[in-house]
């Protein structure tokens, strides 16, 4: 099989490499960026006026184009003997392959038609980046002009928003919130989103205030989306400090509240949310029932990727009564899911159930490694207590294992994580199984 040449959209830079490796070098930026938009859609014929006006909005109609010939020109040149593209007066088309595109520049022009923004506004931050850098770049550009107008960049596209490093969105976050007006619509969204994206980094306690916020704005604009995510977060949230009577006491407010407001899907998400927390309580069949009823409730409704993150439940919760085979099933239904979705927070989750699935085995070492590495690129706290939990009891070196340990036991510490009833069960079944 024919190796691809590699395209790469990063911090507004377009990289090429060739099947070999080699990087191909351009002799300006902007014949890079050009050779990137292009590259993007190969079996596309792009309109020379279009391309043009992308790359040089600031100019007249005759410099644009003359522009684009050197660019074109450059392109070539870069390649030498390879024929790279076909051009006409009116089009111009990719030629080169295979190809292997990592990012695509169209998404800016989306987001800017979204929030009525000028693409050309956009264009000098984000050009050619691919999806997450050139979100985090738009999101910091509309910062500096008008904070709300971030708010509402996080709201309407929440998945582009949790693709971030949880860090990056720490911090837009904190400023956006700290600079818009207290009577910005979009403000209780942006509380709620941070704290998401606190819990993620393993601040839960600060994560569950803001998330109590984002319920006030939302009840005081009578916003049922908000209510019901917030109560919804909000009983995840107390789940993972460990209060789960409180999780419960959340979840069956917000089935009460969905149920008011006659949204059926709301109401098998905060079942699924109580039967959780009464799963770690020790309420093992009240809690397989309400996961049970939850499943039957959502059945063919939401979309794709929360299927997904509902196999994953499934998967844990049979992998906490010992039905590994089973978790398994669910965990190959998630992971594609993960694939086909490219998220890596629920690669994760897919990662964690079957690395205790496999148990101290190589296999099983393999995937714990992964999760580690993974929750480190990423940032995500309470994820790495996890992977240095399961590498200090899996591992035969006890040297290394020891260390993983400790790491553990020191994160679990920064971050005020309890050690629920669940966590305590995984450590146990996982000694029994190593013999320790």
């Amino acid at each position: 099989m024919e190796k691809p040449w590699e395209v790469q959209h990063a911090e507004g830079e377009v990289t090429v490499r060739d099947p070999e490796g080699n990087a191909v070098r351009f002799k300006t930026r902007k014949a890079g960026v050009l050779f990137g938009m292009i590259a993007s859609h190969p079996d596309y014929r792009h309109e020379r006026t279009e391309l043009a006006q992308a790359l040089w909005p600031e100019m007249p109609g005759e410099k644009q184009r003359v522009n684009l010939r050197q660019a074109l020109a450059h392109i070539r040149d870069a390649f030498g003997d390879v024929e790279v593209i076909e051009t006409d007066r009116e089009t111009v088309k990719i030629t080169l392959g295979p190809l292997k595109v990592y990012g695509d520049p169209d998404f800016i022009k989306d987001i800017s038609e979204r929030l009525e923004f000028q693409p050309e506004d956009l264009v000098d931050h984000s050009e050619a980046a691919g999806p997450t850098d050139a979100f985090r770049q738009v999101l910091e550009w509309s910062l500096e002009s008008d904070p709300g107008k971030t708010l509402e960049l996080v709201r309407i596209t929440p998945n582009l928003a949790q693709s971030l490093r949880p860090r990056d969105l720490d911090r837009i976050l904190r400023h956006a919130i700290a600079r818009a007006p207290n009577t910005h619509p979009m403000l209780g969204w942006g509380l709620h989103h941070h704290g998401l994206t606190l819990n993620y980094l393993g601040q839960q306690r600060s994560a569950y205030r803001k998330l109590e916020l984002g319920l006030e704005h939302g009840e005081a604009q009578s916003d049922h989306q908000l209510i019901i995510e917030s109560l919804y977060y909000l009983s995840l949230c107390a789940h993972n400090l460990g209060n789960f009577e409180l999780s419960v006491q959340h979840a069956r407010n917000g089935f009460l509240f969905a149920q008011h407001i006659k949204d059926p899907l709301a109401k098998a998400r905060f079942k699924h949310a109580a039967g959780s927390a009464m799963m770690v309580m020790g309420a093992t069949e009240a809690g397989f029932k309400n996961l049970r009823s939850a499943e039957e409730a959502a059945d063919g409704q939401g979309d794709e990727l929360e299927a997904a993150f509902r196999s994953v439940h499934r998967a844990m919760y049979m992998m906490s009564l010992g039905l590994f085979d089973e978790a398994m099933v669910e965990v190959s239904r998630a992971r594609q899911g993960a694939i086909e979705h490219k998220s890596w927070r629920l690669e994760l989750a897919c990662d964690f159930v079957e690395m205790y699935c496999l148990g101290p085995s190589p296999e099983g070492i393999k995937i714990g490694t992964k999760l580690l590495h993974l929750s480190e690129a990423h940032q995500i706290m309470s994820w790495q207590v996890i992977g240095h939990e399961y590498l200090g009891l899996a591992l035969e070196d006890e040297e290394v294992a020891a260390q993983h340990m400790s790491t553990a036991i020191r994160l679990r510490e920064e971050t005020n994580v309890p050690l629920s009833p669940l966590d305590r069960k995984r450590r146990s079944v996982l000694r029994s199984r190593t013999g320790g």
